[in-house]
């Protein structure tokens, strides 16, 4: 029994390298996060957002319920600004409402955010811990908000904006930068 040679044409070869590019063209799209501008409107159930207004952000998560903004300044540094809904039974009153956050989420302050009714905590801790996989060291801190929507009552909306970096870097403009993407922040019957 004779071998059989197959030899490839110049035409299949060409074929096979352009569908192999095309490939990787493909699949490095899918995984370049795409800056998105200041201006631009994100809508979710029953609520309307803008990314924060400084630095590059990019849309890391946009669900029926959710948008998720994201940035890395530097390296070491990720910063996260979160918004969440979902329902709940309905509630009677504000302190029912109240009741249930405590329930879930521990010691918060009772506040108002864009003519909701919230909760808020503030977690700015000064030792680091360990959060990576890596197991490096990072301080997190994080503003986070548990509202009442104002124009839905069984509906909750979780808003957070969080940053996590080296301890030896700082980040003086947090609760600033925090204070201004929820001010952004607006609640329709949508």
């Amino acid at each position: 029994m004779g071998s059989h040679y197959v030899y490839a044409t110049k035409e299949s070869f060409v074929l096979k390298f352009f569908i192999l590019l095309f490939i990787f063209i493909l699949a490095s799209c899918s995984l370049t996060k795409k800056i998105i501008s200041p201006a631009t409107e994100v809508v979710t159930y029953g609520i309307k957002s803008k990314p924060p207004q400084y630095g590059s952000w990019y849309l890391a998560a946009e669900t029926p319920k959710e948008i998720k903004f994201m940035s890395t300044h530097y390296k070491e540094e990720m910063i996260i600004a979160f918004i969440k809904t979902y329902q709940l039974p309905k509630l009677s009153s504000n302190e029912e409402f109240f009741e249930h956050v405590l329930k879930s989420s521990g010691q918060v302050t009772k506040a108002s955010l864009n003519g909701a009714i919230c909760s808020k905590n503030v977690a700015m801790p000064d030792t680091p811990k360990i959060h990576d996989a890596d197991k490096t060291k990072k301080l997190m801190k994080f503003i986070s908000y548990h509202c009442k929507h104002p124009k839905k009552s069984n509906v909750v909306v979780y808003m957070a904006y969080s940053v996590k970096h080296e301890p030896s870097s700082s980040y003086p403009l947090f609760q600033k930068h925090a204070s201004d993407f929820f001010s952004n922040i607006v609640f329709t019957r949508n």
